[in-house]
């Protein structure tokens, strides 16, 4: 909400309407197999690595593609996979918001990344790597239970980086099928250090290299 209005295309909406349809997307959740996860970054600290090490960790290439939503992507794809049974393949559907063009070419290119890596390397992982597709989220009830997830996860992020320990009933309700607490990360400052740390060696000496030989500007510029 914003000013105590709601949001389009929920804006008019009344408390009943909105509280019916929230019922309705965890309905959705519950009478299938979801296995709810999600991923964030805290955006202070991804604006505090280097952009060479943005870069790398988002299979870009160029520091204006290393887009910080591509650190929870690759993530999500990862362990979304490691639920599958042997052999079965995985397709993907993801929002197709036109407003953010820049989105879904760089879930496209980071995503044909990790397959064209994954069928170099003739890693069992390419097996359950479908396509992706993208839907108006509008209009496909799926994406909008998704988008229910991420609403609740993102307030509970909030809430607990204050210190605050409080989740709300419709998350609480969102998580009964959950398998993992690992399957909720928050890329914060100590686990992009961790993350630079089990980076092979050479990989970090490149890293820095590239940070003391090229000039890419404040980062003012480019979008977190």
């Amino acid at each position: 909400m914003k000013g105590g209005e709601r949001l389009k295309p929920y804006q008019g909406w009344s408390d009943d309407r909105s509280r019916a349809f929230i019922i309705d997307l965890l309905k959705i959740i519950h009478s299938s197999k979801i296995y709810p996860f999600g991923c964030g970054v805290l955006g202070v600290e991804w604006e505090a690595q280097p952009l060479t090490f943005r870069e790398l960790i988002t299979l870009a290439d160029s520091p204006k593609k290393a887009k910080s939503f591509l650190v929870p992507f690759q993530r999500n794809i990862y362990r979304a996979v490691s639920y599958c049974h042997p052999g079965v393949t995985m397709y993907f559907v993801f929002d197709d918001d036109r407003k953010k063009p820049h989105v879904k070419s760089g879930i496209l290119r980071c995503y044909d990344a990790i397959k064209g890596g994954a069928i170099e390397d003739k890693s069992e992982l390419a097996v359950h790597l479908g396509s992706i597709e993208f839907e108006d989220s509008k209009k496909a009830a799926p994406l909008q239970a998704a988008d229910l997830l991420a609403y609740e996860m993102h307030k509970y992020a909030k809430q607990e980086l204050k210190g605050v320990e409080h989740m709300r009933d419709v998350y609480k309700i969102a998580l009964l099928r959950m398998k993992s607490i690992e399957d909720f990360w928050l890329f914060d400052g100590p686990r992009f250090e961790r993350l630079r740390k089990i980076l092979p060696k050479e990989t970090n000496d490149e890293i820095e290299s590239r940070i003391n030989s090229v000039q890419y500007g404040n980062g003012s510029d480019f979008e977190g």
